[in-house]
Order: C-alpha cells, then sequence, then structure tokens
C-alpha cells in the first residue's frame, strides 16, 4: 500500500531546491561558492581602479594649464610712466674735437752770403734757440763770425747802405732803430751821420765790430760806416718767436736758416663734417694741452662743405704769450650752439604735437593733464620753453612716453 504524501515540494529555482540539487551533485557547494568570492574581488578591484582613475584625474586637473592661462600668465605688469623734469640750465652740446697750436703768421729768414774775404759762409754760433722771442735789431744768425740782424719792414734788404744813399728801404730802418732807443737825427730816408752812429752802436751792444767807414761829405771830413746787404734781413712783422733753425754750427748756412712765428697763437681745429655745421663762429671753447691749465678760446673761421668728410676751424686763444707751445696736439671741447644766460626747457621726449601742429605737454600725476607750450630750437636733447606757462616751473614732472600715457586713458599725440 502506498502513502501518498500531499505536501507541496520545493519550487524551482528556490534555494531549497538548490540545496537539494547540490545534495544530489557531489561538490556542487563548493563551487557554488567559489565562484560568489571571485565576483566580490572583481567587484572590489572595479572599485579601487575607478578610485585611483578618479584621482589621477584630479592631479593632472591641478597640474595642466590651459592656453589662455598661460597667455594669463604671460601678460607682462603694466610699466611705470617714465617722466623727466623741467629744467632751468644753458642749452648747447658739446663737440669734442682734435687740433694743433699753430702762430696767426709766420715767416723764414733767409740768409745769403756773408762778404769776409778769405772766409767762407759758414755758421759760427748758434744765437738763437727755439722758442725765443726777437725784436727789432736782434741777431738771427752769426756766419763767418758776422751777425745778420732782423728789423721789420716790407722793402727787402737789397742793397749794401752808405752815406748819401736814400729810400724807403732806409726809412724803414731808421724807423727800426728810433723804436728801440736810438735817435735818428737825419731826414726820413737818408743816410746819414745819425743813421751810422745809431748801426754802429748797436753793433757794439751785441758784442760785434761795426762795418767798415767809408768818408762821407765835403772833404771827406765825416767817415760813416757801410752797411753791408748781407749782415741785415728785414722781416714782415717783429716781434716774432723762433719756431726752427735748420743748420747747427760748422755748416753751411741753409735755406731758409731762421723759421720764425709771429701774432696770436691759436689752435688749427680738425671737425668732422657734422659738427662743422653745428659750430658757430663765437662759441666758446676749451683747449686742454699736455701741460698746464686748459686754454679759453673762441671759435673763428669755419671752413666746412658738404663734399668733403672734415670741416676746419681756427680758434683764438686768450692769456696765450705767442709763440707758446707752438706745434702742440690739443684735445678741444666746443659749446655749440649754447645760449647765453640759463633758459627754462624741457627734454625732447616730453613735447607732443596735436592733429593741428601744435606743441603740448602731459604733466605727470593722476591728472595727466595736457600744456600747450611754444618752443624754440631743440639744443643737445633740449628745447626752450618761450614765454613759459606759469604750470610749468623748474622740476615740475612731464610725461616722457606717449603710448604710455594713452593706456592711462589720456591719449597721446
Amino acid at each position: 500500500m502506498s502513502v501518498h504524501d500531499d505536501r507541496p515540494g520545493p519550487a524551482p529555482g528556490s534555494s531549497e531546491q538548490r540545496e537539494d540539487a547540490a545534495q544530489q551533485v557531489p561538490g556542487a557547494a563548493e563551487s557554488g561558492g567559489s565562484i560568489a568570492r571571485k565576483r566580490r574581488r572583481t567587484v572590489i578591484l572595479a572599485g579601487l581602479v575607478l578610485l585611483a582613475v578618479a584621482a589621477l584625474s584630479w592631479w593632472a586637473g591641478r597640474a595642466t594649464t590651459t592656453t589662455s592661462g598661460l597667455a594669463h600668465r604671460a601678460t607682462a605688469p603694466n610699466a611705470p610712466v617714465l617722466t623727466a623734469p623741467v629744467v632751468r640750465k644753458r642749452l648747447g652740446m658739446t663737440l669734442q674735437a682734435t687740433g694743433r697750436l699753430v702762430a696767426a703768421g709766420g715767416e723764414t729768414v733767409t740768409v745769403g752770403a756773408i762778404s769776409v774775404p778769405g772766409a767762407e759762409s759758414i755758421v759760427t754760433a748758434n744765437v738763437l734757440h727755439v722758442g725765443e722771442r726777437i725784436g727789432n735789431g736782434a741777431v738771427v744768425a752769426q756766419v763767418a763770425g758776422r751777425p745778420v740782424l732782423a728789423f721789420a719792414g716790407n722793402t727787402p734788404m737789397y742793397r749794401s747802405l752808405g752815406g748819401g744813399e736814400s729810400g724807403p728801404d732806409i726809412a724803414q730802418l731808421q724807423q727800426d732803430l728810433a723804436g728801440i732807443g736810438y735817435g735818428i737825427a737825419d731826414n726820413a730816408g737818408s743816410y746819414g751821420p745819425s743813421t751810422s752812429a745809431a748801426l754802429a752802436e748797436l753793433y757794439r751792444h751785441d758784442g760785434y765790430t761795426p762795418p767798415p767807414a767809408a768818408p762821407y761829405g765835403r772833404g771827406h771830413a765825416n767817415r760813416l760806416i757801410v752797411e753791408p746787404q748781407s749782415e741785415i734781413v728785414f722781416l714782415h712783422e717783429l716781434p716774432a718767436t723762433v719756431a726752427a733753425i735748420k743748420e747747427p754750427i760748422g755748416k753751411s748756412i741753409g735755406t731758409p736758416a731762421v723759421t720764425l712765428t709771429y701774432g696770436l697763437v691759436v689752435v688749427d681745429a680738425t671737425l668732422t663734417a657734422a659738427q662743422g655745421y653745428l659750430a658757430e663762429p663765437g662759441d666758446r671753447a676749451t683747449v686742454a694741452v699736455s701741460r698746464g691749465r686748459p686754454l679759453v678760446g673762441v671759435v673763428g673761421a669755419i671752413k666746412r662743405s658738404v663734399s668733403r668728410p672734415t670741416a676746419t676751424a681756427t680758434i683764438a686763444l686768450s692769456g696765450v704769450a705767442a709763440g707758446a707751445q707752438i706745434g702742440s696736439q690739443v684735445h678741444i671741447s666746443i659749446d655749440a650752439q649754447s645760449s647765453a644766460v640759463p633758459t627754462l626747457a624741457l627734454p625732447i621726449g616730453a613735447l607732443y604735437a596735436s592733429g593741428d601742429g601744435s606743441a603740448y605737454v602731459i604733466l605727470a600725476g593722476h591728472s595727466r593733464q595736457h600744456v600747450p607750450v611754444t618752443v624754440g630750437q631743440a639744443v643737445g636733447g633740449y628745447v626752450p620753453i618761450v614765454n613759459p606757462p606759469i604750470t610749468l616751473l623748474p622740476g615740475t614732472e612731464l610725461v616722457l612716453d606717449a603710448s604710455q600715457a594713452s593706456s592711462g586713458g589720456v591719449g597721446g599725440p
């Protein structure tokens, strides 16, 4: 007899059914637990990966700068507005040049053959030295024991002078002798006893025997020296300074025997072509020499040409003895285009031009006020202010850079 159990069985897929199945299949329970554990590990590992990716993304976001950010960081800070003050000064520029000291004039002395019987025209004494100043009656050479006397005059010594001779050469000789203290009673231009006596006294004063005398006048009562043509030279100007001597003792007299300079000492300056047009006659100059204090001078004549790379200027010096340091190389500073007195001026970089061509300046500070100005010619980086407004005083700061003034909302020229 069978017994029928009416209790319902486990629902399909339920845990009871799974347990029954597990009991029915050996090892099934152990296999299912292993799978579950693997799944849990997978889920945990995936979560850790997501966390790592999120952290990496956050760090990369902090470390990475966008292009706009770089541009923003690269933007330079606003530069300060450049300013310069209004000044009161003498306007001008200093030109630097070189040159040498020269004499305003010069002359050479030519000595002819000395007429001494049995003697040659050999230099027998050095009677001068370079730099010496000479005047009327000075001995400029000694040849064959005889002196050569220098006098001022435009008529050359073209003949020997004796009693009864007359002419302009004698007149200028008489004037020179009288100028150094010898009394002349003869008629001007006539060679007579007083002229002869003055010459004889001059020879003896210089340590030489006077030339031989010859009879003169009625009955040959008087004897007047005959002045040899070779023992006097007439020079265009005296006093003069000895610049060079050609021949030493024992040599034949050279030509020229002596070189003389006269007049004021001046500077022969060499300028660039541009400097030649910046300098003007009347500009002040300072001349530095190798020895002594700087010399003061004034620019005189200027020779310049657009076709030449250089210009020349003559600078007259004051307080310098004639002939002093002739030939010395010097350094010159010329105050070109200088104003006579200090004037109110502003840097040329602070000057702006408006649309109608009028000039103005910009006051530094918060107001950035535009002030109209009338200015003169620029000199040495500054422009003088003509009839300056009351707002412009020495020390008033002006804006130099128009672009920076514009960025401040003022507006450029």
